[in-house]
């Protein structure tokens, strides 16, 4: 997605970081934005394909247009695919917990990207963008305080490119 923005232009970018509840700012030409939580033939092959098969096509032209649209099915289901890769990652990269998602899960989902159950996805799209070429990203953890009946934990990601914003909660 990055590749979209020219090489000159300025990239605005606001992540928030868990483990300090902080947030910061980075204004850069073409920044790097790299999670390091995954290997080289994962991130080069399935994931790849993931993005440029899927998530691309169906959020490129979200992204710098104003217009009013309505997903298809294949765009919704490729945004939901793109958007559980992104939860997998931020549980590793930002929360660096346990594996929340259970070894069987993360391998269909790598084999036949299949999202378990339980995870629910909320696509928007801004009327307004938020200026040009920008981008925000915050994840979270929450659990139910300890001994409480039909306790909880989930784990929660929203991200903000330009336009469109995903929010994706695992439980």
């Amino acid at each position: 997605m990055l590749a979209l923005i020219p090489r000159k232009e300025p990239f605005h970018a606001i992540e928030r970081v868990p483990a300090k509840d902080v947030y910061f700012t980075r204004i850069r030409n073409r920044p790097k934005v790299k999670a390091k939580v995954v290997c080289w033939k994962c991130n080069n092959n399935w994931m790849s394909v993931l993005e440029n098969n899927y998530a691309k096509p169906a959020m490129e032209k979200l992204f710098f247009d104003n217009s009013t649209r309505v997903l298809t099915l294949k765009d919704t289901v490729s945004i939901s695919l793109y958007a559980f890769k992104t939860l997998v990652m931020a549980i590793h990269k930002d929360l660096r917990l346990p594996a929340f998602f259970t070894v069987a899960e993360r391998a269909a989902f790598r084999r036949g990207f299949a999202i378990p159950a339980g995870v629910q996805v909320w696509i928007a799209k801004r009327n307004v963008p938020v200026g040009k070429h920008r981008y925000h990203w915050e994840s979270a953890y929450g659990k139910s305080e300890p001994n409480v009946p039909h306790s909880y934990i989930n784990h929660m990601c929203t991200w903000n490119f330009q336009n469109v914003i995903v929010q994706i909660l695992g439980n």
